[in-house]
């Protein structure tokens, strides 16, 4: 029997996903240029350069701060320091790979889920001989993770306590 995989295509790449949605194999990516990672100043941006979104998350960002430069502050280097560092250096942004974990493999937290999941989740990436690990807990009122997220393949930390109610 064969087992069926869902497609899901993304402007800088496609995942296929299986039935259970515990492993996920991400293609497409374009690697970027060798020169670009030894740049320390282009460890700071993204991807899209010094842009800063109107929406993040679905959420309008910082909708009553109109100085750019305000707002390249926040972005670049309060919420998201070292963008491309955590993304392409030392991350695998730019790479093709495979993640297994738990249901919902791409979800970054149980928050993320239909309908929200509580308790512990883990991942772990396979980009060839690298194997890269991922961990999550949310219970609706704490959320967490560390490590190489799953869809973007970057570093990452996020510790957030939310108001229940």
């Amino acid at each position: 029997m064969t087992e069926v995989w869902t497609t899901i295509t993304a402007p800088d790449c496609t995942a296929q996903v299986n039935a259970d949605q515990s492993i996920a194999k991400i293609t497409g990516r374009t690697k970027k240029p060798w020169y670009d990672k030894i740049n320390p100043l282009w460890w700071l941006v993204g991807d899209n350069g010094w842009d800063v979104p109107t929406i993040n998350n679905g959420a309008p960002y910082l909708p009553n701060v109109k100085n750019i430069w305000l707002r390249r502050f926040y972005w670049f280097f309060c919420r998201n320091p070292l963008m491309n560092f955590v993304g392409y250096v030392i991350g695998v942004g730019d790479w093709d790979y495979t993640v297994y974990g738990s249901r919902n493999v791409l979800c970054n937290t149980g928050r993320d889920t239909v309908p929200p999941t509580h308790g512990w989740r883990w991942a772990v990436i396979n980009a060839g001989w690298l194997w890269l690990p991922f961990i999550n807990y949310f219970n609706g009122s704490t959320e967490f993770y560390f490590g190489w997220r799953p869809t973007s393949g970057g570093l990452g930390f996020k510790l957030v306590f939310h108001k229940n109610g």
